[in-house]
């Protein structure tokens, strides 16, 4: 297993580098008719954040979001313009990768989100922040995510219309396919509607299994249900045995599979 998340490891940073190395051939070199470069790059963390309030106001169809761990332009809780634009009617697909729930407010900021309007879905790692307006244009920081910086050394690209647009939406859906739905319960908690599999576990268990799949680790599920790390293990093991799986991976697939979430 050690191995295997090794290897996703270098998959993503693989991906990352050829979508990085796209841009800067783009920033060279690319043009697109009537719409001067098809890559402009932008300097600094206050002009990022300026350029990602621009694309949410200006938005009318749909924004598509990566959301990786931490932040580096705007803090999730301070994005008031992802509110105007659900008002508007703008819908709002996120996928979330598993460290973002390390972060004690992010279930609360989901939850928030959802209730609004967007669709979400978690994935086990990103390999970019990204955000994708109307299918028209996208923002992109290009700093490495290990090692920020000084904000004012923070660069971004902002990608038009264009074959390497059209990759970075591919990249998307491709995550969007394989990711796990998060749903908000009527409680305001990460869950489901309630499954009709007579074998189907209960409702607290159907939480759990929830923040599971999206990524959370032991610690943060149990400061969500208010129990021990040791009580969440005896639970995902219950439930690993109610399911004949053996792993927690095949538990997830089996619990998305049986609509148990």
């Amino acid at each position: 297993e050690r191995g295997a998340r090794g290897g996703r490891r270098d998959d993503l940073e693989q991906t990352r580098a050829a979508v990085f190395d796209l841009v800067e051939t783009y920033r060279r070199s690319a043009r697109t008719p009537g719409a001067g470069e098809a890559v402009e790059i932008v300097r600094g963390a206050a002009a990022l954040r300026q350029r990602l309030r621009q694309l949410q106001d200006g938005t009318r169809r749909e924004m598509l979001w990566f959301c990786k761990a931490g932040y580096v332009a705007m803090p999730p809780e301070s994005n008031q313009e992802q509110f105007a634009a659900h008002a508007r009617g703008v819908l709002y697909r996120t996928l979330y990768e598993q460290a973002y729930f390390d972060d004690p407010n992010a279930v609360d900021n989901v939850v928030k989100g959802v209730l609004v309007g967007e669709v979400a879905r978690a994935v086990p790692q990103l390999p970019l922040r990204m955000a994708i307006a109307d299918r028209s244009v996208a923002v992109l920081p290009l700093n490495s995510s290990g090692a920020p910086g000084n904000p004012r050394d923070l660069r971004a690209a902002v990608v038009r219309r264009s074959s390497l647009l059209e990759a970075l939406i591919a990249l998307f859906e491709h995550y969007w396919e394989v990711g796990a739905p998060l749903r908000v319960t009527e409680e305001g908690r990460i869950g489901g509607a309630g499954p009709t599999d007579p074998a189907a576990p209960v409702a607290e268990d159907r939480h759990l299994l929830s923040l599971m799949v999206a990524g959370m680790t032991d610690e943060a599920i149990a400061g969500q249900l208010r129990v021990s790390k040791r009580t969440v293990q005896r639970r995902i093991q219950g439930l690993m045995s109610l399911a004949g799986v053996a792993t927690r991976m095949q538990l997830g697939w089996h619990a998305a599979r049986r609509n148990w979430l």
